[in-house]
């Protein structure tokens, strides 16, 4: 977010389900995007949110991961 620039702190990992299969597969997920911390499930997209629903679970995930 480019008005909250401290969550370029955050570091994240893409894991394509497609190629990297034995790596997604140890996760619990539907939907994507989803964002773990560790083995935490903190984000999984539901696509009945409304856009502001969105940005602010997705923002509950940044401050999650800059606090660990």
């Amino acid at each position: 977010m480019r008005e909250k620039p401290e969550y370029a702190k955050v570091e994240m990992k893409r894991i394509d389900e497609t190629t990297q299969q034995d790596i997604a597969a140890r996760f619990d997920y539907w939907y994507v995007p989803s964002f773990f911390l560790g083995e935490e499930k903190l984000y999984e997209a539901d696509p009945s949110w409304t856009e502001g629903t969105v940005r602010a679970k997705l923002e509950d995930v940044l401050k999650k991961s800059l606090e660990k």
